[in-house]
């Protein structure tokens, strides 16, 4: 029992870190765990909890999404922030699921916001989309392409900087 470090609850985590909890999304499993690892053996990453929040809006799950943006909007000691970067130690771990959702709920919200995909290794944030993946970031970087003639408008007030070609 001494060895066990395993954090149960949003008030133990608070307690350990001396942190605030901001947000806490419940977790969403493919309907089909069958198929879904059939597609993950295949590469492809792509689930249900993607876009969830459009696609179901009147879920937990999407209020779960409401309830983070609006803590994130109230929260900062000035009334709106600009940048937001959603990382993890490991792979897997939700950043594009956290960060395309979110960005939908802020955008339903009548916020702009526009989303950069730095993932060089696995990029999916154009996979969620729907959108090939033949521009983007790294095309700007090295100055091949605008970053204006980059950006994708995927629905109102949500813009798209894809990986581009890695």
């Amino acid at each position: 029992d001494q060895f066990n470090d395993t954090v149960r609850s949003e008030r133990e985590l608070e307690e350990r870190l001396g942190l605030r909890v901001v947000g806490s999304i419940p977790l969403v499993r493919d309907k089909d765990r069958a198929e879904a690892k059939k597609r993950a053996k295949k590469g492809d990453r792509l689930g249900e909890a993607d876009r969830y929040v459009a696609r179901f809006p009147r879920s937990q799950v999407a209020e779960a999404f409401r309830g983070l943006r609006t803590n994130l909007l109230f929260m900062g000691p000035r009334a709106e922030f600009k940048t937001m970067l959603v990382t993890s130690a490991g792979v897997r771990e939700g950043k594009t699921t956290v960060s395309t959702n979110l960005a939908l709920s802020l955008a339903s919200a009548g916020r702009r916001v526009c989303v950069v995909d730095t993932d060089l290794r696995r990029p999916r944030v154009h996979k969620v989309f729907d959108l090939p993946n033949d521009e983007g970031l790294t095309m700007v970087m090295i100055g091949a392409i605008s970053l204006d003639d980059c950006l994708t408008s995927v629905a109102e007030n949500l813009d798209i900087l894809r990986c581009g070609p890695t």
